[in-house]
């Protein structure tokens, strides 16, 4: 995305985070990173194992997760599977872990973007911060209208039906199944 656009997309008031770290060390100078991102007003919230960071996972909302791979009660690819099947939210990966191919494996698996702690700068996390809230933004946007969609095809008062290019029906609302005298599942 051209920076400009980037400067001019919408961004939210706060932007809620869970970090999802361990070591002490590496979650302060995160948190002391993520403390300078002036324009998200950052609300960050701290989980230090797997088992802690999926139960916040299930009772709160966060707008973006950072995990780091390796924790107490998990390790490498498999926390990143744990936490990308428990949210539906962007998620950045730190890690201190070098690996070759890691980054491609990570993203693969559902990370947004991998970033190596020695790396880690805060201008290097303010932008990805950034995108990946765009991005989350971008994302929310599409499934309310999805929603939206799905909502009024459901409530029409006509009948609606979407037909492939043979004559078959791929979904039908519940009018046009009376309208038609069958039960969606018969066409």
């Amino acid at each position: 995305m051209p920076a400009r656009a980037l400067e001019n997309a919408t961004l939210p008031d706060q932007v809620r985070i869970l970090l999802i770290e361990d070591e002490d060390d590496s979650a302060e100078i995160a948190l002391a990173y993520l403390a300078q991102i002036t324009w998200a007003a950052p609300r960050v919230e701290r989980a230090a194992t797997l088992r802690e960071a999926l139960a916040r996972l299930t009772l709160e909302q966060f707008d973006l997760v950072i995990t780091d791979l390796n924790l107490p009660d998990s390790e490498g690819i498999n926390t990143l599977d744990a936490v990308a099947r428990a949210c539906d939210r962007l998620i950045i990966v730190l890690t201190s872990v070098e690996e070759t191919g890691l980054r491609d494996t990570a993203i693969a698996r559902g990370a947004y973007d991998l970033m190596q702690k020695g790396s880690l700068t805060p201008t290097t996390l303010e932008r990805l911060v950034r995108l990946a809230t765009v991005q989350a933004g971008t994302v929310r946007s599409l499934r309310d209208s999805e929603a939206r969609y799905r909502k009024t095809f459901e409530l029409a008062g006509s009948g609606i039906a979407h037909v492939d290019m043979d004559g078959r029906f791929l979904r039908v609302n519940r009018r046009c199944c009376q309208t038609l005298g069958y039960a969606e599942s018969e066409l």
